[in-house]
């Protein structure tokens, strides 16, 4: 995972006060990890791989989760590996605390095709 989205993502955990209960969705660690930066919170590391860095193996189109878990959910350059993201935000939606903080970084134009295991957008 690249320094500068790490950086992003504390910087933003201290703006939006990210605490308590956080669901990372696509936390298989393929080049890196959030656990430094989210240290101190109940972090969920989902994916829909078992692997490093993989507490529940589920797709996030169909969360295992009760309505209302969770008082943030993060997601790190995932969204272009899921083939229906809407699907997923539907999701999110359902599972996170009114109040929450949804916080979704995203490669930009530019940035290579890359597999893990495919990359739809």
């Amino acid at each position: 995972m690249q320094r500068i989205v790490k950086a992003y993502v504390v910087d933003q955990r201290k703006r939006l006060d990210i605490n308590g209960k956080v669901l990372e969705i696509g936390s298989y660690d393929v080049n890196g990890n959030l656990n430094a930066e989210l240290a101190g919170c109940d972090h969920v590391r989902l994916d829909m791989r078992d692997g490093p860095n993989v507490d529940v193996v589920a797709n996030s189109h169909d969360m295992p989760f009760p309505d209302d878990t969770f008082d943030a959910v993060i997601s790190v350059d995932t969204f272009e590996h899921d083939n229906a993201f809407w699907i997923t935000m539907e999701e999110i939606h359902r599972v996170i605390k009114p109040g929450g903080v949804i916080l979704i970084c995203v490669p930009t134009i530019g940035f290579v095709l890359h597999g893990h295991p495919d990359d739809y957008w």
